[in-house]
C-alpha cells in the first residue's frame, strides 16, 4: 500500500476498523524503519499520522 491507496481506501477521516488498520499500517511500517533503515514508506508514515491525528483519540498520541 502507498500514501495515495491509504488516502482512497480510508480518507483523511478514518472511523471504526479502518482506524484500527490505520493504526496496524503504521506500526507496521515503523517497525520496519527500525530494523532497516530505509524500509518503511516515510511518506505512508506520515499520512497514516494525519488520519490518526483527524481521528483525535487521545491513545494515538504516543504512535504519532
Amino acid at each position: 500500500m502507498d500514501e495515495d491507496e491509504s488516502l482512497r481506501r480510508y480518507g483523511l477521516y478514518p472511523v471504526g476498523v479502518d482506524l484500527e488498520e490505520v493504526r496496524s499500517l503504521l506500526t507496521a511500517r515503523a517497525r520496519l524503519a527500525e530494523c532497516a533503515q530505509g524500509d518503511g514508506d516515510t511518506e505512508l508514515m506520515r499520512r497514516c499520522c494525519v488520519q490518526l491525528f483527524n481521528a483525535g483519540s487521545p491513545d494515538d498520541v504516543l504512535l504519532v
